[in-house]
């Protein structure tokens, strides 16, 4: 099954990165004079359209783009001239870092949180955790990164509302201008998880197997954590999968924001400045993580799960 899925990757990319590329296609009227700008002259039209072969027919283009991704060149930015493996690989690690550490508050708090409500079905604990995760679902999280810096940054003023300090130049500088993006990307990863939790481990504690640890005398944190959360915890995976992969399509709004100088801001320059050649590098970067999370997601699932592992 997963060398399946991992022989399942080549064309998926293939197909995306297709897509990206024909990108091109699409512009209105010349490639190269739509890439350059209306103010553009001949030069940098020309320029353009050698950078990116536009005098080639579209297949020879691609198959070439192909050969040389392959290889590890992706091109260079039609502005900043660097190559664009060297403008992913000096964002990458903000954009990293944003959202492991969303996951990390978000498996801090929405797992937590998750076990007290099902633990407290049906009181006052389990309505409270149903109305926030409801709350956190509803609210987009350029909007809770702009309330946390309306709170945090303006009238509290305790932490700065933008910028970014390199762990290595000062980790007290970089937590203090990481903390609300991080807070504001993990707000729906927490809302979700929480409800998946819960509602994964309502189903469980009800089933017999959980009767007969019970009445084994098993405490009840015992059977709640260790048989539980092993059969609860499938479900989630799945959620956190597909949450991490839609984090690094957050990061692009949360980098804009907090003015962090990672992939996502890099994304919007490119889009605004028609940049193709980082646009072709990052979106199928993008495809390729969301991807293989889900390939991680489901060997857990495996190894958790003993009918899967049967099944298999």
């Amino acid at each position: 099954m997963i060398a399946r899925r991992m022989l399942a990757i080549v064309p998926i990319m293939l197909i995306v990165s297709f897509l990206v590329f024909l990108l091109a296609v699409f512009l209105p009227g010349d490639e190269a004079v739509t890439l350059a700008g209306e103010n553009a002259g001949p030069a940098r039209v020309q320029e353009v359209r050698e950078a990116l072969h536009l005098d080639k027919p579209l297949v020879s283009r691609y198959v070439t783009w192909v050969g040389d991704a392959v290889r590890g060149d992706l091109g260079r930015s039609l502005f900043t001239k660097r190559e664009v493996v060297s403008e992913i690989a000096s964002r990458w690690v903000v954009t990293l870092q944003l959202v492991l550490g969303s996951l990390l508050v978000s498996l801090l708090i929405g797992v937590p949180a998750g076990i007290i409500a099902a633990r407290n079905r049906g009181r006052w604990l389990d309505r409270a955790a149903t109305l926030v995760s409801s709350f956190g679902v509803a609210v987009p999280s350029f909007v809770v990164g702009l309330w946390l810096i309306v709170i945090f940054a303006a009238w509290l003023d305790v932490v700065p509302f933008a910028g970014y300090v390199a762990f290595g130049e000062s980790p007290v500088e970089w937590a203090k201008r990481m903390i609300l993006p991080i807070l504001a990307l993990s707000g729906v990863m927490i809302a979700e998880l929480m409800r998946q939790i819960r509602a994964a481990l309502v189903d469980t504690l009800d089933t017999d197997y959980i009767r007969t640890a019970r009445a084994k005398g098993l405490r009840e944190r015992t059977v709640v954590n260790k048989h539980g959360m092993r059969v609860a915890a499938s479900p989630a995976l799945s959620v956190i999968s597909v949450h991490v992969a839609r984090a690094f399509g957050g990061a692009v709004v949360v980098e804009q924001v907090f003015s962090l100088p990672g992939l996502g801001k890099m994304t919007v320059n490119a889009i605004t400045q028609r940049d193709l050649p980082i646009l072709q590098g990052v979106i199928p970067l993008a495809v390729l993580i969301a991807i293989i999370m889900t390939l991680l997601a489901d060997i857990a699932n495996v190894a958790l799960n003993p009918r899967l592992r049967f099944q298999r």
